[in-house]
């Protein structure tokens, strides 16, 4: 009689375990077929995303947005802002080999895309909210960016030597 009462208990954990596991089948397959519409999706927001690296070789849009008339005179003058690793930490916090801000968990813009923001609000004159849109980051972070890198340029500006007086012909 016990013999036939653990055949019943085996035979339903058993018809439990084959439930589970089409469940569990079911479940994966759903989360590979949703991961791929992310990565799908992720593709085409990277596309449409306001970046310097969507700006490559469009001259025409970097000079609209920045003033640079192209991709080399662009990269120098954030090499030169970027060059001094002291003056930069304490600013542009982290590190600038790895090119990206350090300002919280979920910031997501390169030292270029940070410089092409600050560029953009210098020639255009956008707005916080407007940068925010394009760049699709938070005000916040826009105005954190805004205050860093203007501090870094104004830095970096005022060691450049000017010529005092008239120059010589």
């Amino acid at each position: 009689m016990q013999n036939a009462s653990l055949r019943c208990e085996r035979e339903a954990l058993e018809r439990k375990l084959r439930k589970v596991q089409e469940q569990v089948d079911c479940t994966s397959s759903t989360v590979l077929f949703l991961s791929k519409q992310v990565k799908e999706k992720e593709g085409k927001v990277k596309e449409a995303a306001f970046s310097v690296d969507n700006m490559k070789g469009s001259n025409k849009w970097l000079r609209f947005y920045t003033g640079f008339d192209s991709d080399a005179k662009f990269e120098a003058f954030l090499h030169f802002v970027t060059q001094d690793p002291d003056l930069c930490s304490g600013r542009i916090r982290g590190n600038i080999a790895r090119g990206r801000l350090d300002a919280g968990p979920h910031s997501t813009l390169s030292h270029a895309d940070q410089l092409l923001l600050v560029m953009c609000r210098l020639r255009l004159g956008l707005l916080l909210q407007d940068l925010a849109y394009r760049f699709r980051i938070s005000e916040t972070t826009v105005s954190r960016v805004w205050l860093n890198w203007t501090e870094v340029i104004q830095a970096r500006l005022m060691q450049v030597s000017t010529l005092q007086g008239s120059p010589t012909v």
